[in-house]
């Protein structure tokens, strides 16, 4: 039985990304074990047993990075990992922190995927291509083929969410749009009162439109209100079932494409061309590095035109 290791922490939707790597391990090895590192938020979208055999959680280091006690915690973790006996491991996130992980386990062999992180880089070997304007999806599966003959055409496989859908199911029919409010750093977001206007000509549309996000992300006062209400995997069931999702350059964009729908992205500072949803049901809009840059008109205009595309695919 072989195995290997998928060193990829955080954040969710840069694991989403790095799932087709995955996928195309499985398809050439069918027999490998998969393992992955990843930080506990992460999971929730790994929990495919189908794929991934083994989950390890990563301590995080928040505030602590610089403490030798909670290194040592990380240390002790990762070294853990060296009973397996992995036959090969990637780091997908080429961080230090990523790189030590992967250094530790004892994985005979070893791949990074290109780094500008010089102590990062001198841990293990390199992919060695240019990713300038590649998609993080591609980078990802382009290192895989270093270490032999893999596929590069991007498939995800998910979690099926059956329980998750059933306990959703109150909100769940075929007008069904979701808008996630959240963002993992504020000049990521887009305001809520552009978001709200969004809802409401989409409800004027005959639409049901639901908003998600995390504890403490803002609030709309229409549609219907979820912010804060459900689990992650509760709204991984939402974005699923979803006719279109709409999303800052956040985690569920991501989940969408990986589920096939339709998705709007509205990106502000970030490198669209390498971290978009990797979708070919996807619009990206931006225009300068404030989110709030995008016009709600090109906003409503592009859901809009993508419900119409696939009004009678979902």
């Amino acid at each position: 039985m072989s195995r290997c290791l998928i060193v990829r922490f955080s954040a969710i939707g840069d694991v989403v990304m790095s799932v087709p790597v995955a996928v195309s391990i499985r398809k050439a090895i069918p027999e490998c074990e998969i393992w992955w590192v990843a930080e506990k938020p992460c999971e929730q979208v790994l929990d495919t047993p189908s794929l991934i055999h083994t989950v390890v959680e990563s301590p995080r280091l928040k505030n602590q990075r610089f403490k030798l006690s909670a290194w040592r915690t990380r240390l002790a973790a990762y070294a853990r990992l060296r009973h397996a006996d992995f036959e090969f491991g990637l780091d997908l996130q080429g961080q230090v922190k990523t790189a030590v992980c992967l250094r530790v386990s004892g994985a005979r062999k070893r791949l990074s995927v290109p780094t500008s992180d010089g102590l990062a880089a001198r841990l293990n070997p390199c992919a060695k291509f240019d990713i300038q304007s590649m998609h993080a999806v591609e980078v990802g599966l382009k290192t895989l083929t270093q270490l032999g003959a893999f596929e590069q055409q991007p498939e995800w496989q998910m979690p099926s969410l059956e329980g998750e859908t059933k306990a959703m199911s109150q909100h769940i029919d075929r007008k069904l749009v979701t808008i996630s409010v959240g963002g993992s750093f504020e000049d990521k977001r887009y305001p809520i009162e552009m978001w709200s206007q969004v809802a409401q000509a989409l409800t004027g549309d005959g639409f049901n439109v639901a908003f998600l996000g995390g504890p403490g992300d803002p609030e709309p006062t229409t549609g219907l209100n979820l912010v804060g209400k459900t689990s992650l995997r509760e709204s991984m069931a939402l974005v699923k079932s979803s006719a279109l999702h709409l999303a800052a350059d956040t985690g569920t964009g991501h989940i969408a494409a990986a589920y096939g729908v339709p998705v709007v992205s509205i990106f502000g500072p970030t490198n669209a061309t390498r971290f978009r949803p990797y979708s070919d049901r996807g619009v990206v809009l931006q225009r300068e590095r404030d989110p709030a840059s995008v016009p709600v008109e090109d906003v409503i205009s592009a859901a809009k035109k993508l419900l119409e595309a696939h009004a009678n695919t979902h």
